[in-house]
């Protein structure tokens, strides 16, 4: 983490993550933090006013809360609730060395080991609401919609390798991955229907990212006749997810009759990447202008919401549900306490919308659809609502 300091060009991916477990020496390191944190949101906070926040009277209750705090955890949440009451997307502090596994290698275009799937709460109950398309627990067999009872014995919520991946300062839905740094598998029990007793599958980590993924979700979907393409981005962090859609295009899908673009999840660079994205799929000249829809969702954030509005602006419909709304420009900031480093909101990016402001208020569907997370079987209501809605805009453009 030596000499990492700088403030995104473009929009960055979303990984407000909850700290790891480890010890530490309690009280003083924990205020020192604080104090560092709140230091680096006077110098580099996008909003001079600090969004209207009494910033010494916030920091110095949360400067008694990390006093108080028995752990490095403790210190860490401390220093999160601080930020969070700025009450803004990309702002949150991670340990240095999530950092370095999850990011700084996405954005490198690097494989890591991963479980490959993530889990969302709702109320009390945790379902499994993505996988890495070829990943570990894709492979292991895990569906969308799965009840996660326990992993490896606890349950969920206090499972010791939960990582929580959400800005709490937006409101967002609490998501979590699970750490694979101690190379063990994991015993995840699932409920696969509402009464239904539980099986037990166990998922070894594997070598992967969202870039190979997005490569591996790219196939062909047969609909009364028609062949649709379908490329998830993952994430649009590294040109290696454009150049695996591009390829596609131009070779397996060129016969597609249509394309569905799927922009759930995490965001990434508006330029070049999401840029280019747009271009192929709308530009001038682009061959599948006018067939293609694009999947956005409340997990849609980031460069990818700025993608969303190109689109949409350009004549592709969106089909889901309202983006995150979290779309401002990101920085990165090592502290030299608790080895930490802060992602901190540093840039408004209306420029790039028009003048538009999506933080807080995202972008709306063209074709809204309700969400089916709970017990869906594998089964993904967005993809089949936008097969339904790509099958009736060919149908009507053959009918004129």
């Amino acid at each position: 983490m030596t000499g990492l300091r700088f403030a995104a060009a473009a929009l960055a991916a979303c990984l407000a993550l909850a700290p790891a477990a480890g010890p530490a020496e309690a009280t003083e390191e924990g205020a020192a933090l604080v104090d560092e944190v709140a230091r680096i949101v006077e110098r580099h906070f996008y909003d001079r006013g600090l969004a209207g926040v009494d910033w010494k009277a916030a920091s110095e209750r949360h400067r008694t809360a990390a006093r108080e705090a028995a752990d490095r955890r403790g210190d860490l949440e401390a220093a999160n609730a601080l930020l969070s009451e700025l009450r803004v997307s990309h702002t949150f502090l991670i340990p240095a060395e999530v950092y370095e596994r999850t990011y700084d290698s996405e954005m490198r275009g690097r494989a890591t080991s991963q479980f490959g799937f993530m889990l969302e709460r709702r109320g009390t109950r945790f379902f499994v609401s993505d996988l890495l398309a070829g990943g570990a627990a894709d492979r292991a067999g895990l569906r969308r919609g799965d009840e996660v009872v326990s992993l490896d014995g606890a349950g969920p919520a206090a499972a010791p390798r939960l990582v929580a991946f959400h800005d709490r300062g937006t409101g967002a839905a609490a998501r979590y991955e699970l750490d694979p740094s101690d190379g063990k598998p994991i015993a995840v029990e699932l409920r696969r229907a509402e009464g239904q007793a539980t099986a037990t599958v166990e998922v070894a980590a594997g070598e992967t990212n969202r870039v190979l993924a997005s490569a591996a979700s790219i196939r062909t979907i047969r609909r009364d006749g028609l062949r649709f393409g379908y490329a998830r981005l993952y994430h649009v962090l590294h040109r290696d997810c454009y150049r695996a859609l591009e390829q596609a295009l131009m070779g397996p899908l060129a016969s597609a009759d249509g394309l569905i673009l799927d922009l759930r999840g995490w965001g990434g660079y508006w330029d070049p990447v999401g840029r280019s994205v747009v271009r192929l799929v709308s530009g001038v000249g682009s061959p599948w202008r006018g067939r293609v829809v694009a999947i956005v969702d409340e997990n849609t954030r980031s460069a990818k919401e700025v993608m969303a509005y190109h689109l949409r602006k350009r004549g592709i419909p969106l089909v889901g549900r309202r983006t995150a709304g979290a779309v401002l420009g990101a920085g990165f900031y090592p502290t030299t306490v608790a080895s930490a480093v802060v992602v901190l909101a540093v840039r408004d990016v209306r420029s790039l919308t028009d003048g538009v402001n999506l933080e807080g208020a995202g972008v709306e569907p063209d074709v809204p659809v309700d969400d089916a997370l709970p017990y869906a079987g594998g089964e993904d209501e967005l993809v089949e609502a936008a097969c339904r809605d790509l099958e009736a805009r060919l149908a009507g453009a053959r009918l004129r």
